[in-house]
């Protein structure tokens, strides 16, 4: 069941003083390319689309230095034990936090995104509409969670105007977690989540859609058409960037600064929120708490998906969802205890570490809830808001209705009233749906807007 915001007016805020973000290029060649630390697999939905996993560079130049990140507790320690360090970890990480001087600096570590690509079989210049779906995942979750959601889409009678979907995953998450866990720093910026995006589109997205066959490593556009995309947006081409959480959050930053990349955003309870919000650095300092600890380590993914089935938190989520989480956010490895054995066991890809520095990461949010009323007003924009009665807020009660009318020109809502904030987890089918309603309702203008640009 969903509903929507009526139309209100906004006041927005006092304009804030914010760092506008770092320019946005890739690191220069050569770099030593890294294998893909996963297997390649099949996608969980049977649709007539072909899936394959690609690497870029992250953007260069991070926010913030480089402070190496800190050895966690063994996993077989005491519980004392490892609170007591895990609380150590968390003064520590609010220390930075505090420090005005820390966001001003910059680093050159190399990092890596990857991203799941799925083309559509019988794709031809002929039939190709030039429609791209991007979809960017919450905070905690690998880029597969989006499996279920997209499944649905893709089995859709309306498949066919898709071309192709991309699924972006953040540096420090699954696969791409793997990949960059020597040189990750302990603090993390959301406006670098938003920066590693741009770069994908600006430098590393084809210039069409019809190569059914790409490298796993992408190769890097001329510079003349990143300079075209930046002034003229793409050619035959048109993006349907959809984000959750701080994927959303990230999306509009990045829509905000590059309007031309984007014909459509999709944001799905993005955390964007007023610098008046009372409560946000108590909700991000209990969250950060919780999530240092988090468990990350099982006997097998078996047992991992029996607890978490039982677990309060997971519980509400789908049981598709569920199973990928669990397929495709741990891993087999082996680790040692404290008696100086090894054993078999899975990990979570995402460590504890990054996973609560994802709630000490800057002040992005409310950069977002700033700007994005200057989002240019040919991007149509679409929210999906959880609705449940009970569900966490992020701000007072009235701030999910203000924040859908931020840009109210070309804008829509709509309230999915079964979920919390954790939507596309425990309501993949409403999400789904709602997706296709909205491609249904707005592709035509997807696809003029591609043609006047």
């Amino acid at each position: 069941m969903t509903s929507s915001y009526p139309p209100i007016p906004v006041t927005l805020p006092k304009p804030i003083n914010y760092r506008p973000l770092l320019p946005v290029y890739p690191p220069s060649d050569p770099l030593n390319y890294p294998p893909l630390p996963s297997k390649l697999r099949k996608p969980t939905f049977d649709a007539p689309y072909t899936l394959s996993t690609h690497i870029i560079p992250a953007a260069h130049l991070r926010r913030g230095p480089y402070i190496p990140v800190p050895a966690p507790p063994l996993p077989d320690a005491p519980k004392d034990e490892r609170k007591k360090a895990f609380k150590a970890l968390k003064e520590s990480i609010e220390k930075y936090g505090e420090d005005p001087n820390i966001a001003q600096d910059k680093h050159e570590r190399v990092l890596w995104n990857v991203l799941n690509r799925y083309v559509r079989n019988d794709l031809t210049k002929a039939n190709s509409t030039g429609t791209t779906l991007f979809f960017a995942h919450g905070g905690g979750f690998p880029k597969e969670i989006w499996e279920p959601v997209l499944g649905r889409i893709l089995k859709s009678m309306d498949a066919h105007v898709i071309d192709e979907v991309w699924l972006w995953e953040s540096f420090q998450h699954g696969d791409a977690g793997l990949l960059n866990s020597e040189n990750m720093a302990s603090l993390f910026y959301w406006s670098d989540n938003s920066r590693d995006i741009i770069n994908f589109f600006l430098h590393f997205l084809p210039s069409d859609t019809v190569n059914k066959h790409l490298p796993i490593h992408l190769s890097r556009v001329s510079k003349w058409e990143t300079e075209r995309r930046i002034s003229s947006g793409f050619g035959h081409r048109n993006v349907v960037a959809i984000g959750h959480s701080i994927g959303g959050t990230a999306i509009a930053l990045g829509a905000v600064d590059y309007p031309k990349l984007f014909s459509a955003i999709v944001l799905i309870d993005p955390i964007i929120f007023t610098q008046q919000t009372p409560t946000i650095y108590e909700w991000a300092m209990k969250a950060l708490w919780n999530a240092l600890l988090r468990k990350d380590t099982w006997d097998s993914k078996a047992s991992a998906y029996a607890e978490f089935a039982s677990s309060p938190y997971y519980k509400p989520f789908d049981r598709d969802v569920l199973k990928i989480f669990v397929d495709c956010g741990l891993y087999e490895t082996t680790v040692t205890t404290p008696t100086g054995a090894t054993k078999s066991v899975v990990k979570s890809k995402l460590t504890t570490l990054q996973d609560a520095m994802l709630y000490a990461g800057g002040s992005a949010a409310v950069e977002c809830f700033d700007s994005l009323s200057k989002l240019d007003d040919s991007v149509r924009l679409h929210w999906i808001m959880a609705g449940a009665k009970h569900a966490p807020r992020f701000g007072p009660p009235e701030a999910p209705h203000e924040r859908v009318w931020i840009r109210p020109r070309n804008a829509s809502n709509t309230i999915i009233l079964k979920a919390g904030h954790l939507v596309i987890q425990e309501a993949p089918v409403e999400v789904a749906h709602d997706i296709i309603q909205f491609l249904e309702t707005n592709l035509p203008y997807i696809q003029t807007h591609r043609s006047n640009l």
